[in-house]
């Protein structure tokens, strides 16, 4: 029951991630790889491959910190996804 909550969380913050658009065509562009790339994170979550689907999370924040800035809230949700696959893989600070 545990694990399909982790999986529900992932879904939503994947879905919250893509209904957040910034504006003008070049960030169309970026939206779309970091929505890209969280949708393959969240692929591999879901079949519980977590340490493959770290990296490509990371990525999707990487990017979305370079396009949205630091303090954007949209970063809230792809920092999240890092955090859930920390601890899937144990990783507890």
């Amino acid at each position: 029951m545990k694990s399909t909550g982790f999986a529900l969380a992932f879904q939503l913050l994947l879905l919250a991630g893509g209904a957040l658009v910034g504006a003008g065509p070049g960030a169309a562009q970026t939206d779309a790889e970091v929505d890209a790339l969280t949708h393959r994170a969240a692929q591999l979550y879901q079949v519980r491959n977590y340490s493959e689907a770290m990296p490509i999370a990371q990525q999707a924040l990487a990017l979305g910190q370079e396009r949205y800035g630091g303090d954007d809230a949209r970063l809230g949700g792809l920092l999240i996804n890092v955090a859930l696959l920390h601890q899937r893989l144990g990783r507890h600070a």
